[in-house]
């Protein structure tokens, strides 16, 4: 069943015959391509066929589950992401950022007659058309979205504010809702621009004087590049050993731009074309990057992302044409920078 308004539910646990609830969907609004978001409640007990050693393990004899995917994993909320989540009695399950909380009122019935009563708060704001956003046009820069009252009484919207792993990358560009009191009923837009080109992650937070309402936002890199050039004459910088910094993508790629050297400052992260062919392809490396011993294991970062996930960027981990992978932006590896002559 769909909880549209806050009130007391009852669920039954998962596996029961009965005709009972099984599962609860509590709508939170639009993801990408028009996907409907929802949480999902689920109890599980012992009588469930496929419980049983999941709660062996941890000594319990029931579980209550929420959960943002559906079974077929769909999952468009990124950035606050929370995966399977236990919530019990006395245990209540809060979402600040979208304004659901739920909480148990009652436990009673054992085995496969076990069931709970279920309070459940659902958003009193709404964000139209969806609260997820994807930017993957160079020529699509800008989103308008509004914030609607849907259930509280009069109430005002006190901020709006990007945040997130790259809040930088985003910028609110017109806001009508600061400041504004809103029946139910009423609503307010709010104007984005995406200002950061490589790939990002980030968020707008509006908050209410009754619940927050977090918007997401993600983007492919759509920065122009240049076709790699292989005769393209280049300077590295002067570090013969890897001896670089060994920090994050996100920081890599600001060491580089912020490096001064030789008089010169355009300095930047290099592409995986141009480490391969200098440490992989070359015969006569900049210097022998092997994986086999330990001062040298560590990888050299890369400016370059996979086409599909911009979380991720390519690394060089040693001579030869086999060590070479993508990995999280957020671990560390070594940084090199080269200029462009």
């Amino acid at each position: 069943m769909t909880a549209e308004e806050s009130g007391t539910y009852t669920l039954e646990q998962s596996s029961s015959s009965s005709s009972g609830v099984k599962l609860i969907k509590v709508p939170i609004g639009t993801g990408l391509n028009e996907q409907p978001l929802y949480y999902y409640l689920e109890l599980r007990n012992k009588s469930g066929v496929f419980d049983n050693s999941k709660l062996d393990a941890v000594a319990r004899d029931y579980e209550f589950i929420v959960r943002f995917s559906d079974f077929n994993g769909t999952d468009d909320l990124r950035d606050l992401y929370q995966s399977a989540t236990l919530f019990d009695v006395g245990l209540d399950y809060i979402d600040e950022y979208r304004g659901v909380s739920f909480s148990v009122e009652s436990l009673y019935g054992s085995g496969s007659s076990l069931a709970a009563n279920i309070n459940i708060d659902v958003p009193r704001f709404a964000v139209a058309p969806q609260r997820v956003y994807e930017f993957s046009d160079p020529d699509d820069l800008e989103k308008t979205f509004s914030v609607k009252n849907v259930k509280a009484e009069q109430s005002e919207v006190v901020s709006v504010q990007v945040t997130g792993r790259n809040a930088d990358a985003f910028e609110v560009k017109e806001v009508a809702c600061t400041g504004v009191t809103l029946d139910v009923g009423d609503e307010c837009s709010i104007s984005i621009e995406r200002v950061g080109l490589t790939g990002v992650y980030a968020s707008i937070m509006v908050e209410t004087n009754v619940e927050k309402q977090v918007i997401e936002l993600s983007g492919l890199d759509i920065s122009v590049v240049e076709p790699y050039d292989p005769d393209a004459l280049v300077e590295w910088e002067d570090n013969k050993l890897p001896e670089g910094p060994e920090i994050n993508w996100y920081s890599a790629v600001t060491y580089c731009e912020e490096l001064t050297l030789n008089a010169n400052q355009d300095w930047r992260l290099p592409r995986i074309e141009e480490l391969r062919a200098a440490f992989q392809f070359a015969e006569e490396p900049l210097f022998v990057l092997t994986v086999e011993e330990n001062v040298s294991a560590t990888p050299l970062w890369s400016i370059t992302e996979p086409p599909d996930n911009s979380l991720n960027a390519y690394k060089v981990y040693g001579n030869g044409t086999a060590h070479w992978s993508n990995g999280s932006k957020n671990n560390n590896a070594r940084v090199l920078c080269i200029r462009s002559l």
